[in-house]
């Protein structure tokens, strides 16, 4: 019996190593990702290039060891307003923000019950609740339900 044995190739020992960024810009080839003549932003440094040849051209910010995290520019409108996906917030006026002014709180005939101040007026104003439309914002709010003030 003839018994043929393949002689094991050698295994070259290669270690890769991620290369180093030397500081200088970057080019790189984004055909396949940007189409030609596209706005390009990298995230970290917000700088933008334009693709020409398939190309682009950006210096990574400092603090990004040589990373560039690439987006498109040039965005979409925004979609208009509709109240199928409105973040709605519900204000109780009279107790979301007083604007610090006294002189009003007592309108009306209001005035304070001596006890828990449960069920009394607490201040807040249309005043209180335009001041607040920033934080509002801030918080993806795009449609206040106001109760009436009183």
């Amino acid at each position: 019996m003839i018994s043929i044995q393949n002689a094991a190739e050698p295994v070259a020992n290669l270690v890769r190593e991620c290369p180093k960024w030397d500081g200088l810009p970057l080019t790189l080839d984004v055909s396949a990702t940007f189409p030609e003549g596209a706005a390009v932003r990298d995230y970290y440094s917000q700088q933008i290039a334009i693709v020409k040849n398939g190309q682009i051209t950006l210096q990574p910010a400092a603090t990004s060891n040589g990373l560039l995290l690439l987006e498109r520019a040039e965005t979409d409108a925004p979609a208009p307003f509709d109240w199928h996906n409105a973040t709605v917030y519900f204000v109780l006026t009279d107790r979301f923000e007083n604007p610090a002014i006294p002189s009003n709180d007592q309108s009306y005939g209001r005035h304070k019950d001596g006890m828990a101040e449960i069920g009394t007026f607490h201040g807040g104003d249309l005043r209180g609740l335009t001041n607040k439309l920033d934080y509002l914002q801030q918080l993806g709010v795009n449609a206040l339900w106001i109760s009436r003030p009183i």
